[in-house]
């Protein structure tokens, strides 16, 4: 008897084999669906750490990435997406500016939640799941939004505020008013539709009747602590001077935090700068000089003078901000700085004058400009210094062209006379006279270094100390000295 046949059975005298198809079927069956879902435990394990396939939120996709990558590109989409407004008010505002919290745990958790069902595992290979990003609004920074967009309209809304009355000297609590202003709910409704989306979004809005918001209870007593931290004195001394700076000034430096009023410290320094700015600091403009195409000195047409700024704003404005929070009466001292002087310099297309004078090829020899105000040493037919500026005889007294030697070399040298301006009696460093009494010499007491009809030397070539002892280097008695004007005796 084959295996495959069952005990007889007897029909109408007629015995024939049962076959067992169905218990071949039931066995089929069972592998098949052994196989399917041995294939689904494998697809679901695979995605046990993943955003199912055909996942969405808005109009990012994120299937495929792992919780930390799409909260990463949810932070991302938080931090960067934009609300643009059009219609009766423009304005660009990120998401956190319109009040609107970015729930991005909650929202990546609802993402992962479908791996936990196989069904909802196999489903993600045909069907796509959205999700739906979470968040929470905040409505006080909806309706500060709300207000920056309106702000600057006529008849906008204005709520109760903490203002300062310049006339009294004293904070006060103004109330607020009904007006035309932006809705906040249709600033709150851009900002969840763009966190939805998940892509920058755009509204227009328009003007409506806007209620002010009911008055904070604690604005009374705010006016009160603006006013105590304004009333200490502030005394404040720059070069010599005192201000006694006015309760208008002072409640410039009060900041409304959410704990009240303070005086904040970077709004006194961005306060004492531009006070300094206009009252202590003393700045001088640019000086003026022209040079020649290839960079020398031609002339000094103006001087620059060294400014004095004042170099301790931050030390006072510290000083200011912790004293009037404590309630406390302040004085300080500025402290000023020199900053040297600058010049515009301008390059011409030109050469020095060539001086009246023809050297030996190795000789060593110095010209004087007076056309120029310049003095410059020269080895042949180069320069080796200068030129400087310089400043000489002017109309009373002046200094002559011409053509002299030095006669003798002086350290430091008393000089005595009488000149236009009366007698004088000085000590002068560098000293090297080439004609009598006339010499090049440094002048100490000199500060103008810019030629002038009246107010030069006794005739004498006047020098800054420093650049006449380098040039008294290179000078030995019997040095030839060309006086001359822009090339001219």
């Amino acid at each position: 008897m084959s295996e495959n046949l069952t005990p007889q059975l007897e029909i109408r005298g007629i015995v024939k084999p049962k076959r067992r198809w169905p218990a071949v079927l039931a066995v089929s069956a069972v592998v098949l669906a052994g196989g399917l879902t041995t294939g689904g435990f494998a697809y679901a394990t695979h995605y046990q750490n993943l955003a199912l396939p055909n996942t969405v939120i808005g109009g990012t996709k994120v299937g495929g990435l792992t919780p930390q990558e799409v909260s990463k590109k949810l932070q991302d989409n938080c931090e960067n997406l934009k609300v643009k407004f059009s219609g009766a008010a423009t304005g660009s505002f990120s998401l956190a500016e319109l009040g609107l919290n970015c729930d991005v745990p909650a929202t990546t958790a609802a993402v992962m939640t479908a791996n936990d069902n196989l069904r909802g595992v196999l489903a993600s290979t045909l069907v796509e799941r959205r999700v739906e990003a979470k968040f929470t609004l905040d409505e006080s920074k909806a309706t500060a939004a709300a207000r920056k967009l309106s702000a600057g309209t006529p008849g906008s809304v204005s709520d109760p505020s903490l203002t300062f009355d310049g006339a009294t000297g004293q904070f006060t609590v103004t109330a607020g008013a009904p007006g035309q202003g932006i809705d906040p709910k249709q600033v709150s409704a851009a900002a969840v539709e763009t966190w939805k989306q998940q892509q920058d979004g755009s509204t227009k809005v328009e003007f409506t009747e806007v209620q002010p918001l009911a008055p904070a209870p604690e604005l009374g007593q705010w006016a009160e602590t603006a006013n105590g931290l304004i009333s200490p004195r502030v005394y404040l001394i720059g070069r010599g001077i005192g201000h006694v700076i006015e309760p208008t000034e002072k409640a410039q430096w009060i900041e409304i935090t959410e704990n009240g009023p303070t005086i904040n410290q970077a709004q006194v320094l961005s306060w004492l700068k531009t006070f300094t700015d206009e009252f202590v600091d003393v700045k001088a403009d640019a000086g003026e000089r022209q040079f020649t195409k290839d960079g020398k000195l031609l002339t000094m047409t103006k001087m620059a003078w060294n400014s004095k700024l004042v170099s301790n704003n931050a030390e006072i404005a510290q000083g200011i901000t912790e004293s009037l929070n404590s309630g406390k009466s302040f004085r300080g001292v500025f402290t000023m700085e020199t900053k040297e002087g600058s010049y515009n310099d301008q390059r011409l297309d030109t050469d020095l004058p060539t001086p009246p004078y023809s050297p030996k090829a190795q000789e060593v020899w110095v010209s004087v400009d007076l056309t120029n105000h310049t003095t410059t040493a020269w080895k042949g037919n180069q320069v080796i210094w200068g030129p400087v500026a310089v400043v000489h005889g002017s109309i009373p007294s002046p200094t002559y062209p011409g053509i002299f030697h030095i006669q003798s070399k002086w350290e430091t040298n008393r000089m005595r006379g009488e000149g236009w301006d009366g007698e004088y009696d000085v000590w002068s460093p560098w000293t090297m006279y080439y004609s009598g009494s006339y010499a090049i010499h440094g002048a100490a007491s000199r500060a103008n270094w810019v030629q002038t009809n009246y107010g030069g030397s006794h005739g004498c070539v006047n020098m800054k100390p420093a650049e006449a002892a380098e040039l008294y280097q290179l000078v030995e008695v019997g040095t030839t000295v060309v006086i001359h004007r822009g090339g001219k005796l």
